[in-house]
């Protein structure tokens, strides 16, 4: 009968650590191939280069040329996000009522941008896309889009609209026409306001009953105007010897003295002159 070697210590701790690798390696090497392998999304990211001229119909666009490349969808997902309209051209204004008025009608050239899904019907896309303007501020055009018509879509020579793909951006993009109606807001402006809270250190209005405009205590002293804290009312006596109270309601013409935007919203601060536009019954 043979004799079973004794395994020392050293020989036991070396079998261990010989183990314990072995078993690390095998785990690396299964990582390696995981990461290697083609995902089966990027495997359908193929080059359609052949593909630029598209067969469509009377409501599809053309597309003009495609990417090559995929974007990861982290960045698609931040160019969705950051796509706004981008305005190439301003047309010359036309007065609505008279000089004075901030209504305004322009005509301007700008670049939409549409997802795939839209493709089906171009017009509502971007109509959709004008839609996101109404309300907002654009430093551009100097004012507030209000309304939009007579939208055009650029058209190529035999007279399809047409859009273009440009490097990874999700988005086909069209340039359009339209005219649009503005409410023109310009530091020294002359706007009118309806009030809405009154204070001993100011006085808050809404123009468009959307835009926020305050009134500072100094403003308002320095036009006459004392404030009485049983009214809650600021008031003063013109030259006729008549007295003149804002109250909430009231409408009050001011001069706009600052103006801050943040992402299409803005906010006014309004100065003198001050003039008791009418009282709202």
């Amino acid at each position: 009968m043979s004799k079973r070697k004794t395994e020392t210590k050293e020989e036991y701790e070396e079998r261990k650590r010989r183990k314990k690798d072995k078993k690390k390696a095998k785990r690396a090497k299964k990582e390696d191939n995981a990461n290697s392998s083609p995902s089966s999304v990027s495997s359908k990211n193929k080059t359609i280069d052949d593909e630029n001229d598209v067969a469509i119909s009377n409501t599809t666009p053309s597309v003009e040329s495609y990417s090559s490349s995929s974007a990861s969808s982290k960045d698609k997902t931040t160019a969705m996000q950051a796509m706004k309209p981008t305005i190439s051209a301003v047309g010359n204004e036309e007065n609505i009522t008279d000089d004075d008025s901030p209504f305004k009608k322009k005509s301007i050239s700008l670049t939409l941008g549409l997802l795939p899904v839209t493709l089906h019907n171009t017009e509502q896309g971007i109509n959709d896309n004008l839609q996101e303007m109404i309300l907002r501020y654009f430093h551009k055009l100097g004012g507030i889009v209000l309304a939009f018509d007579n939208v055009k879509t650029c058209k190529s020579s035999d007279g399809k609209a047409y859009g273009k793909i440009v490097n990874e951006s999700p988005y086909i993009y069209y340039k359009v026409t339209c005219d649009l109606l503005l409410f023109e807001v310009k530091r020294g402006g002359k706007v009118v306001g309806a009030v809405t809270e009154l204070s001993a250190s100011h006085v808050g209005l809404l123009v468009l009953d959307s835009i926020s405009v305050t009134i500072q205590l100094d403003s308002l002293r320095q036009n006459g105007f004392t404030y009485n804290t049983e009214t809650d009312t600021w008031s003063k006596r013109d030259e006729s010897g008549v007295d003149q109270t804002i109250s909430i309601d009231s409408r009050l013409l001011f001069t706009v003295e600052e103006l801050m935007e943040y992402d299409g919203f803005i906010s006014l601060e309004g100065s003198g002159p001050l003039t008791l536009y009418h009282n709202a019954s």
